[in-house]
C-alpha cells in the first residue's frame, strides 16, 4: 500500500474508548433522509437461555479488542500482560461445551502475520474477513473464513492510531477517529483500499478543543451490502449511511442524551464521560444484529424494521446477562459478559425469517 498517499488523506487519532416482521418500528421523512422508529415500550422481550463456554484455563478478554466470529470459530484477543499469544480461536467444529480449549492464531512478533498488540478489531458484513489492528505496528492483519492469513496493510507507526471502532465493506475501511486530528474535522473516514483513496463524513457536534469530545466517537460501526451503519456515543439512535457517506436514514431507538453546551477544561483528566447505549453491530443473513445496552436488537436490513429483541440468561431464574459484546459465527451466537465469561447459544431460524 502506498503509505504516503494513505499518509495525505487519513491521519487518524482515536481516543482510547474503552460498547410480527413490524413489531415497532415505523417510518418517516426526515428532511432528505428516511426515519425509522422504534418503539421499544411496545415491543416483546424474548428470554433465551444460553450455554457457559467452560474454559481450562485462568483466561481474562482484552477490553479494547471484540470479540470476532465466522464460519471457522470465535477468535478472541488475549490481555497483552503475561502471554506469547495475541490471538486465540475456538474451533467451532470441534467445540465441546465441557472443556473449551484456546488454539493459538497469532503470536507476539514482528515477522509476517505477527503483532505485539492488538487495539481493535472488526469483520466484514459476510464474515468472509476477520481483520484485527495492531497498535504498536500500525498494521492490519486479515484473516479469511478458514482463519487463514490472506493480506497485511503495514503503515508507518503514527499514521493510524485506531483504538476501537471501525469496519470493512465492498473493498472499503471504515474508521471512526478524533476531528482534532483530521484536516477536515469530521468523524469518519472511508477510505478505498484499491484506490489508495478515501472521503470524510459527518460534521462533529462538539467544536475542537471543548467538551464533550466523546460525544464526537462513534460507539459502534458497522457494515451491510449497501450501508454503512454508525452509532455515536450518548446517542440511542443509528445513522444509515450509503458506501459515498450520504446519509440515506436513521434507526431511533429513544431519546439521545443532551450534549449541552461545549465548554473547555485545564485536564484531561477531567474530560466527559458518556454511555455507549449502542456498542456492537453486526450483518448475519441479510438482518442487522445490534447490541443494545446489554439486548441484543435483530432488524431486517432491507427496511430497518425490528424483528426480535432478546435478553439472555445463564438460568431463566436469575437476572439477565449484562452483556458486553457478541459476535455472530455459522449459525451460532457468541456472546460475552466482562473480561472472564463467553456463552454460546445456537441461532433460533426464527430471529432471520
Amino acid at each position: 500500500m502506498d503509505h504516503k498517499t494513505f499518509n495525505s488523506s487519513i491521519n487518524i487519532g482515536i481516543s482510547l474508548l474503552y460498547t410480527v416482521l413490524f413489531l415497532t418500528g415505523c417510518a418517516n421523512s426526515n428532511n432528505d433522509h428516511e426515519l425509522f422508529e422504534i418503539k421499544l415500550s411496545e415491543s416483546k422481550v424474548d428470554k433465551v437461555v444460553v450455554s457457559s463456554m467452560n474454559m481450562n484455563e485462568p483466561y481474562q478478554l482484552s477490553f479494547f479488542s471484540l470479540i470476532q466470529a465466522n464460519n471457522s470459530g470465535l477468535v478472541v484477543t488475549h490481555t497483552q500482560s503475561n502471554s506469547d499469544v495475541v490471538l486465540s480461536y475456538i474451533d467451532q467444529q470441534n467445540y465441546s461445551p465441557c472443556c473449551v480449549e484456546f488454539t493459538p492464531l497469532v503470536e507476539k512478533g514482528r515477522g509476517p502475520g505477527e503483532v505485539t498488540d492488538i487495539a481493535a478489531s472488526s469483520k466484514s458484513f459476510n464474515s468472509d474477513t476477520l481483520i484485527f489492528y495492531s497498535l504498536a505496528e500500525a498494521k492490519f492483519i486479515l484473516f479469511d473464513r478458514e482463519l487463514k492469513l490472506i493480506n497485511e496493510l503495514n503503515f508507518f507507526p503514527g499514521d493510524v492510531s485506531v483504538r476501537h471502532n471501525f469496519t470493512l465493506g465492498n473493498g472499503k475501511l471504515i474508521i471512526s477517529y478524533n476531528p482534532q486530528v483530521n484536516e477536515n474535522n469530521k468523524l469518519l473516514k472511508i477510505f478505498d483500499l484499491e484506490s489508495n483513496s478515501g472521503v470524510d463524513v459527518i460534521e462533529p457536534r462538539v467544536p475542537v478543543g471543548y467538551e464533550p469530545v466523546i460525544r464526537n466517537i462513534a460507539g459502534a460501526i458497522g457494515s451491510t451490502p449497501n450501508n454503512i451503519l454508525v452509532a455515536l456515543i450518548g446517542d440511542r439512535e443509528i445513522r444509515i449511511l450509503d458506501y459515498d457517506g450520504s446519509q440515506v436514514g436513521t434507526i431511533k431507538l429513544g431519546v439521545n442524551d443532551p450534549i449541552g453546551e461545549p465548554f473547555k477544561i485545564n485536564s484531561q483528566k477531567k474530560s466527559t464521560r458518556a454511555t455507549a447505549y449502542i456498542s456492537k453491530i453486526e450483518h448475519y443473513k441479510d438482518h442487522i444484529f445490534v447490541l443494545y445496552q446489554t439486548e441484543l436488537l435483530i432488524f431486517d436490513r432491507i427496511n430497518f424494521l425490528l424483528k426480535k429483541r432478546i435478553k439472555f440468561y445463564s438460568d431463566i431464574e436469575d437476572s439477565s446477562l449484562s452483556v458486553s459484546d457478541f459476535s455472530v459465527g455459522r449459525d451460532v451466537l457468541y456472546i460475552r459478559e466482562g473480561r472472564n465469561n463467553l456463552y454460546e447459544t445456537v441461532i433460533n431460524p426464527n430471529w432471520v425469517q
